[in-house]
C-alpha cells in the first residue's frame, strides 16, 4: 500500500540519536580544549606571581618547572591528559 502525501512522516530516531551523540562528543572536545587553554593561561601567570613574593629565591629554571607542573596538575584535575 502506498503512503499518502498527507500522512505524517515518521521521525528518523536513529539519525537524531547520532546527531545528539555527535553533538555531545563535539561539546566534550570543545570543553576539554577550553579547559586546557584556561589551565595554560592560569599557569602562565605563575612566574609573575612568584616575582611578587619577597625572598622567594627560586631560579628562573625552577619557576619554569613549577609553572609546567602546575599547568599539568590543572589539566589533569580538569579531566584532560597532562603534558610531560
Amino acid at each position: 500500500m502506498a503512503k499518502r502525501d498527507d500522512e505524517p512522516k515518521r521521525p528518523a530516531v536513529r539519525k537524531r540519536t547520532l546527531d545528539r551523540t555527535s553533538t555531545a562528543k563535539q561539546t566534550f572536545v570543545t570543553e576539554r580544549e577550553w579547559a586546557r587553554a584556561l589551565a595554560r593561561h592560569v599557569a602562565n601567570q605563575l612566574p609573575e606571581a612568584a616575582r611578587q613574593i619577597p625572598n622567594l629565591r627560586l631560579t628562573p629554571d625552577q619557576i619554569e618547572q613549577l609553572r609546567q607542573v602546575f599547568e599539568n596538575t590543572l589539566i589533569s584535575n580538569m579531566g584532560g591528559p597532562s603534558r610531560k
